[in-house]
Formats: C-alpha cells, structure tokens, sequence
C-alpha cells in the first residue's frame, strides 16, 4: 500500500498549479472566444423571440410584466437565477443531466442575459430622457436618435409637424 508523502503531494500540486496556470492574453483570448459565441447564440435567439420582426428584442422579457407575472427587471433576474442554479447544481454533483446543454452553453446564456439587462435598462433610460412624449404623424422608430448632441432627425423626411421633448429642443427654445 502507497503511504502519503506530503513531498511529493507538493509537487505534484505546484507542478499541477504551474500546467493549469492562464496567462492574461489566454484569459483575454477566451473572453473574446465566449463573446464571440454568446453573440452568435443571441443572434439566433432573439430572431426567435423578438417580436415586430426584431424592433422589439426584449419582446419576451416585457411579456412576463404585460402579463402581471413580474416586472421585466425582475424577468431577467428569474432566468438568470435559474442558470446560476443549474450551475450551482454542477458544482456540487460534477454532472448535468441535461446532455444537449453544457457548462459551457450556460456561462453563455448568464452572458448573455446579462447583456440583454443591461442593453434593457440602457434604453429603458435612454428613452425616459430623451423620448418624444408627443409626436403628431410619427412613429418613435422614424426618429434618429442622437444621444443630445446633435438636432433629432426623421428617416421619412416626407412626414412634418412634430413635437420632440428632448433637451437638444429645450436647448434651442432657450436660446
């Protein structure tokens, strides 16, 4: 019988330490490898799920509040929860049950609903600031948003008489 020879537990660890040891450009090039396939996997996802033939991406996470169910913050938090618990589940057993989705597919998947949030209640702010709250003849998506630096412009040019509550319009009445 092998007796334990904390000599050798020693390098095997620092030798085990030493092959498993990233660099930063290897972290970096993974990052970008993981980006790379969550947005391809978004790509594909969300022509499934977006509703308006892609103007609305959010479309089935707003539907959890048009609903009642929750708040649409709170939608991304409920899926996001459910991949960290699959996660969680991995860490304690070392398996997933589900053959057709990896560890992998599921660190993507918390990437990218991370990202969907963020983008979410980026434009969730963006258009509380800087929307239109009154437009005669125009659809919001007819407008080019400028992010206040510059005057907002119509894509039909054909379209008149509107109304924008922006500060860029504010700006130019004061002055």
């Amino acid at each position: 019988m092998n007796e334990f020879n904390p000599r050798l537990a020693e390098k095997v660890d620092s030798a085990l330490l030493e092959f498993l040891k990233m660099t930063r450009d290897e972290l970096l090039k993974m990052h970008e490898m993981i980006c790379e396939k969550g947005r391809s996997l978004m790509r594909k996802k969300n022509a499934d799920y977006a509703g308006n033939e892609g103007r609305e991406p959010f479309a089935n996470f707003t539907r959890v509040e048009s609903m009642g169910i929750c708040s649409t913050e709170q939608g991304f938090l409920v899926r996001m929860t459910d991949k960290m618990s699959r996660l969680s589940s991995f860490v304690e057993s070392g398996k997933l049950a589900v053959e057709n989705e990896s560890f992998e597919d599921t660190i993507i998947d918390i990437v990218n609903y991370a990202v969907l949030m963020y983008s979410y209640l980026h434009d969730k702010n963006s258009q509380e600031q800087n929307t239109p709250k009154f437009i005669a003849g125009v659809k919001p998506s007819d407008i080019v948003h400028t992010n206040g630096c510059c005057k907002p412009t119509l894509r039909d040019n054909e379209r008149a008489n509107f109304f924008i509550n922006t500060p860029w319009q504010k700006s130019q009445a004061n002055s």
